[in-house]
């Protein structure tokens, strides 16, 4: 389940000049009749404070409005972070990638690096999907047979040895999931918005939404059948799931958060995705043919 925010909000003031004119008048031995004092001129207007951004009440809303500056600027880049914490299994996760959503459906390149807690170095997973074929680079000494010569696996996806399997279908989650809001709103009224308000990130106007996940609510009303049993599969350890996402003014996605204790001793899982340079230009392609092993 992919991830999906507090509540607090940020005030934006505007302070006016003020313009203040001191007039000096009359000097001499006598008296004489006072010219007349010209009026100060009027203040400068105060600025119009800025207009509040859209807020969305319902993830149906949510979804429409960022799908379509999605499918508008159809490119970005991602980073990622995340791994687990104060339990007895610890690991650290970076990647960096790009998306791109084509009307063929959505492409992705991501690089991640996973360093399990005690190791020396990280391992490096590379994988390239797009509408219709995926390659992984699988980590070097992970086991995993690559031909000499070569680098990079096509995955299959009708494949019935374990590892493959399991590759083809971290290939259909990445398809599935491109879309950072899909994951909140594919699971109907199970999903919903608990609160909003408008904070910046990174020094630019963004509204951050606190998502919440009722998985047994979600695991009853799935009818794929593999993601209702990992639903399932989750609702025996935690009843719920909360994100948080950051949305522009333009709604676009900035930020991606979830922190979510695992129970059990077993520490806290936290996955955070961060999303910039939307609408630049971004190459995803499939490896040279020849670091390709052959199918």
């Amino acid at each position: 389940m992919p991830p999906g925010v507090p509540t607090g909000s940020v005030g934006l003031s505007c302070v006016a000049l003020a313009v203040l004119v001191a007039l000096l008048a009359g000097c001499g031995g006598s008296p004489t009749p006072a010219a007349p004092t010209p009026a100060a001129p009027a203040p400068p207007a105060a600025p119009a404070p800025p207009a509040a951004l859209a807020r969305y009440a319902t993830l149906t809303e949510l979804g429409a409005a960022t799908g379509a500056q999605m499918t508008a600027d159809r490119t970005a880049k991602i980073t990622v972070t995340g791994g687990t914490s104060g339990g007895q299994v610890q690991a650290n996760t970076t990647g960096d990638g790009a998306i791109s959503f084509d009307p063929v459906g959505p492409s992705m390149q991501i690089t991640e690096r996973v360093q399990p807690a005690g190791t020396p170095a990280p391992e490096e997973l590379s994988l390239v999907v797009l509408p219709d074929q995926a390659y992984v680079k699988p980590p070097a000494g992970a086991g995993i047979p690559v031909p000499p010569g070569k680098s990079w696996l096509r995955i299959q996806p009708n494949a019935t040895d374990p590892v493959s399997q399991q590759f083809a279908q971290l290939a259909q989650s990445v398809r599935a999931n491109a879309d950072p809001t899909r994951g909140f709103t594919q699971f109907g009224d199970a999903a919903t918005i608990v609160s909003s308000a408008e904070e910046p990130l990174d020094g630019v106007r963004a509204v951050r939404y606190q998502i919440r996940v009722d998985v047994a609510k979600a695991a009853a009303q799935e009818t794929d059948p593999a993601l209702k049993q990992q639903l399932q599969q989750t609702a025996q350890s935690m009843g719920t799931v909360e994100s948080a996402l950051w949305l522009d003014e333009r709604n676009r996605p900035l930020r991606v958060l979830l922190q979510q204790p695992l129970g059990a001793g077993q520490g806290t899982y936290t996955v955070d995705a961060r999303y910039r340079d939307w609408g630049q230009p971004v190459q995803i392609a499939p490896p040279p043919a020849d670091q390709v092993a052959p199918s």
